[in-house]
């Protein structure tokens, strides 16, 4: 992995009616209002973050995780976090963007706690049943991942 756009975040989405999509490419997605399209891509959305959310539209999304190394050495190298050290020696991952939709900063960790949470994340089909990943919190913001997901178009149709 080269570039944050080479992560894969999506596994398998799967809708009933429909069954598998291929999370590849551009997909398009049709229906009248109502229909539950925004709720499909916030049932992706949330579960890309790691809410521990049920699923409202899509009977299954499963996701990737990516491997610790080659994901944070890319996004370090695409800007979304710089490595300091203070004067103590102590290093520290800075992120150099804000909660979303806050504007507040999002307070550097010691990389020691990024493979802490990396660690200890696995992804599972039901995720009601564990707590918010720490990590997906962290490092999967929806800003990050948008650049890595597939492009997906929502158009709504009037009835």
């Amino acid at each position: 992995m080269e570039h944050l756009s080479d992560f894969k975040p999506l596994e398998e989405v799967t809708l009933p009616g429909i069954g598998d999509l291929r999370c590849s490419g551009l997909i398009l997605i049709v229906g009248p209002n109502s229909s539950g399209k925004s709720q499909f891509l916030q049932d992706i959305y949330l579960r890309l973050c790691g809410e521990p959310r049920s699923l409202v539209v899509a009977t299954d999304v499963r996701i990737s995780k990516p491997d610790y190394e080659p994901f944070m050495k890319c996004l370090e190298a695409e800007g979304y976090f710089v490595t300091v050290t203070d004067d103590n020696g102590t290093s520290r991952l800075k992120p150099l963007t804000t909660y979303l939709g806050t504007g507040q900063a999002v307070t550097p960790i010691e990389p020691k706690q990024a493979q802490i949470w990396h660690g200890s994340y696995t992804p599972i089909e039901e995720p009601s049943v564990r707590l918010r990943s720490e990590f997906l919190n962290y490092f999967g913001l929806s800003h990050m991942l948008q650049s890595a997901l597939p492009c997906y178009s929502v158009v709504g149709q009037s009835v």
